[in-house]
This record gives structure tokens, C-alpha cells and sequence, in this order.
């Protein structure tokens, strides 16, 4: 009958098969596609066969182009290399196995499960899988997706050292109670349908640049290193009881509109002079540090620790951030809790958008003392903490008029301490005595902390009513 026609290219090498023709075929009963659906039983034994032998004989397993109905592995410990390439299987199993190394690139599988499986190196390129599932208990140590379409993926309480699933297509996709060790990495692939990730731990560097996220939640999520959505095309997402502090969302879209519920931020750090820190406590000046400000502020010191860590995720966009690109982030933020009605998170966004205006200068550069401390905002912030605080214009007009009554005492010997202060809150109300220098330059303080306290109060009213 001859010899099998069947020829295929995988991992630069060449595969040629010289397994006998099928009757009537040009190709054997692994590489004809229609032999297996007639005798699937006579398939499945000579593939058996086939494997024992290469584990007797400690030879990779090639299964190069091969049309298989289901593939279960007889003993638990697989140490060959296994190469699916190009490979059509109705349904993979590497339920309760340990497997050595497995490729499945350019394949098309119908269902790929896991349940308490140990693989060390998982790679597909190229690949078309409808539906992988695990139940649980399976370690990863390295997996990769890469190029590939997936109907529906769910991972349950398993546990990944590295894994990426890069610049593929990924309809449905469930990780519950998962734990990624050392990264991962989605970069670039697009999901398109109802995507979950909860009660997950990245323990190392994630990265979710340029993914497009159609309908995606992310719940109860810990992102112990650095995390970046930079670029991501954001649709109907919601981040929920997750800690944001270390994750970058620079240059996203529709972040203005993605839920975010109960979410955790980085907060300035607390002063440690006890006297400041009572006063930022009155002032309630304890505001909100995106890590898009720290990459700009802290750039060398972020990029040592990466340094240190090895971190495999390139962060050349993040690091190239301008002083506007985390302006506009700080802005899309507050603008999305305004909408829902959350007006303190909004506002202590506000206050760390006005303070890095107030730091740097437009080229990123810091400015000086005199022009981070006694220019128009920095006033601004020591006087209403940029417009967000009352209370601030309040104690201020209350030194004013404590100030500018004691100096009535000192200059004028015939007027006792209490009708200073009475004629000083007079003057402040801007109401008529006698002109002077003191009550001139009184009134004219008056007014801006009447101007002040009254912005303030009318930003907080505004809001309300805004959405």
C-alpha cells in the first residue's frame, strides 16, 4: 500500500510520516481525516501502543498532524516530550497526570481538561481550542497561550508560576481562587464575552497592556507587585474589592465609565511630625497617589526594584509617561466617581491632580520652593486645599479675626479685648467703621476667604446635582 504521504513543518524541524497508507487513502489511519470516525477504537488502540513505546523507549511523542477522538494518558508520570502540532483531537485529558512537556500549536482541540495535573512547560501557538477546562488542584509551572482562539476557559483553584495568554482571542473565560507566582501576562488578546477573575493572588507582575475587555470583572483581587492596563480598550468592566494602589490605568479607554466598587488606593503618607500630621488630619489632607504618579515622581527607584525582581514585563510606556497622560488618568477617575455619586473619593482625586500641577512643571521637572509653596495654588492649597475644604477658609477666618483683633488692642489702648474682637468680625463681615489701614487690609482678606469658603461649599452643592 506504501508509505504515508504525510508531511509537516514543527518547531523548525521537519516531520515526515512512515507509518503504511490506509486502503484507499493516501494517508495512514492517524493522518487521514475521516479514518478515525469509522474505527475509533482501532485509533485509540494504536495510539496507546504508539505511546507505551515511546515512554519504553524514552522518545519524544510525535503526533504531528494526527486526527484523534480522545486522548486519556494510561499511567500517571509522563516524562517524554509530547507534540501535538498541527494535531485535531476530539477530547485531550491530562486529568490527575504529570506531565513533562506538552505542545499543542497549530492544533485544533475540542476540549482540553485539567484536574489535578502537574504540568511543567504547557505551549500552544497557533491554536484553536473550544473549551479548556480545570476543576482544580493543578500547577502550572510554565503555561503558555499564545496566538490562539479559545471558546471558554475556566481555571479553578490552580495555581500558575508563570502564564501567558498573549495576543489571542478568548470568548468566555472564568479564574476563580487562583494564584499566579511569579507573572502574567495577557498582553494584546482581546475578550470578547463575559470574563471573570476572582478571589485571585498575582504574587508577581501582571500585565494586561493593550487588551481589549468587552464585559470583564474583577473581584476580590490582590496585585501584590506591579500591575498595568496601559492601553487597554475597556467596555462594560467592573473592578470590585480590589486593592488599585499598584496597578497602572494610564491610557485606557472608557475609564471614566468601568465600575469601580470598593476599591483601595495608595493614600499619601502620613507626616511623621506629630503636629503636621494632627494638622493633615483636621484638614482631612491625606490624598489619593495613583502609581502612574509614582512612576513619574520615583521613575529610577521603580525601575531598580523591577531590576532586582527580574520582572520579565516590559514597562517602556510607563516609563515614558508625561505629566498630562497622568493628569488625564486623575481626571477619567474622578469623573468616574462623580458619576456615581462617591463626591470624597472625587475629590481627593482632584486634590492629587492640583498638587502634582503645583509640584512639577510642564516638562515633569520639579519646580522650585517658592514656586511650589507661594505661587496662586500653592495659596490656593494652603488656604481651601484647592477649593475641596470649608473647614480650612473657616480656621482662617478665625486667625484673621483673632489676629486683627489683638492688633486693635496693642494700637489702640482704650478699647478692651472684647470690642476688638467684636469690631474685627464686624469689619470681616465687611460692614462699616471708621476706614484705616487695618480694617482696609482686613476686609481685603475678608473677601478672599469668603470667596474661598464659598467655592468650596459650592463644589460640594455642584456635584450633587451634576450627573
Amino acid at each position: 500500500m506504501g508509505k504515508c504521504e504525510y508531511r509537516a513543518y514543527y518547531d523548525n524541524n521537519v516531520y515526515t510520516c512512515s507509518r503504511e497508507k490506509v486502503a484507499g487513502s493516501r494517508y495512514c489511519i492517524f493522518h487521514d481525516k475521516n479514518f478515525w470516525e469509522r474505527n475509533e477504537n482501532k485509533v485509540e488502540r494504536e495510539f496507546e501502543r504508539y505511546l507505551e513505546n515511546c515512554i519504553e523507549n524514552n522518545k519524544p511523542l510525535e503526533a504531528i498532524g494526527f486526527h484523534l477522538p480522545v486522548v486519556i494518558f494510561p499511567k500517571n508520570e509522563i516524562n517524554i516530550d509530547l507534540y501535538f502540532n498541527k494535531a485535531k483531537i476530539h477530547h485531550l485529558s491530562f486529568s490527575e497526570k504529570r506531565i513533562k512537556h506538552v505542545n499543542l500549536s497549530d492544533a485544533k482541540i475540542g476540549f482540553l481538561s485539567f484536574e489535578d495535573s502537574k504540568i511543567i512547560n504547557f505551549f500552544s501557538k497557533g491554536a484553536t481550542i473550544d473549551v479548556i477546562e480545570s476543576l482544580g488542584g493543578s500547577s502550572f509551572n510554565n503555561f503558555i497561550l499564545r496566538s490562539s482562539k479559545t471558546n471558554q476557559i475556566m481555571f479553578l483553584s490552580d495555581k500558575f508560576k508563570t502564564a501567558q495568554f498573549l495576543l489571542s482571542e478568548i470568548n468566555e473565560l472564568w479564574f476563580d481562587s487562583c494564584e499566579f507566582e511569579e507573572y502574567a501576562n495577557f498582553e494584546y488578546t482581546r475578550f470578547l464575552n463575559e470574563c471573570e477573575w476572582s478571589n485571585i493572588k498575582f504574587r508577581g507582575f501582571v500585565n494586561f497592556k493593550f487588551t481589549e475587555l468587552r464585559k470583564a470583572s474583577f473581584m476580590n483581587i490582590s496585585f501584590e507587585k506591579f500591575a498595568t492596563f496601559y492601553g487597554a480598550k475597556f467596555g462594560d468592566v467592573r473592578f470590585i474589592k480590589t486593592d488599585l494602589s499598584n496597578v497602572v490605568l494610564a491610557n485606557t479607554q472608557n475609564l471614566d465609565k468601568i465600575q469601580l466598587v470598593n476599591i483601595s488606593w495608595k493614600t499619601q503618607k502620613q507626616h511623621k511630625n506629630h503636629i503636621i500630621k494632627f494638622i493633615d488630619d483636621i484638614f482631612k489632607n491625606q490624598r489619593i497617589q495613583i502609581f502612574e504618579e509614582r512612576l513619574l515622581l520615583e521613575k529610577n527607584k521603580i525601575k531598580e526594584e523591577i531590576k532586582e525582581k527580574s520582572a520579565p514585563i516590559i514597562l517602556n510606556e510607563e516609563f515614558n509617561l508625561t505629566l498630562e497622560e497622568v493628569l488625564a488618568t486623575y481626571r477619567m477617575l474622578r469623573d468616574n466617581y462623580e458619576r456615581r455619586g462617591d463626591y470624597e473619593t472625587a475629590g481627593r482625586l482632584f486634590v492629587s491632580e492640583m498638587e502634582l500641577k503645583r509640584i512639577l512643571r510642564d516638562d515633569g521637572k520639579k519646580k522650585s520652593w517658592i514656586g511650589r509653596n507661594l505661587s496662586p495654588s500653592g495659596l490656593y492649597k494652603w488656604l481651601a486645599l484647592y477649593g475641596e475644604s470649608y473647614i480650612r477658609p473657616i480656621i482662617w477666618s478665625v486667625f484673621v479675626i483673632s489676629t486683627f483683633a489683638f492688633l486693635r488692642r496693642i494700637m489702640n489702648n482704650n478699647e478692651d479685648l472684647k470690642s476688638a474682637f467684636i469690631n474685627s468680625f464686624l469689619v470681616y463681615l465687611q460692614t462699616p467703621p471708621q476706614n484705616n489701614l487695618i480694617n482696609s487690609v482686613e476686609r481685603a482678606i475678608s473677601i478672599i476667604l469668603v470667596a474661598l469658603l464659598f467655592i468650596a461649599l459650592r463644589r460640594k452643592l455642584e456635584r450633587k446635582y451634576r450627573y
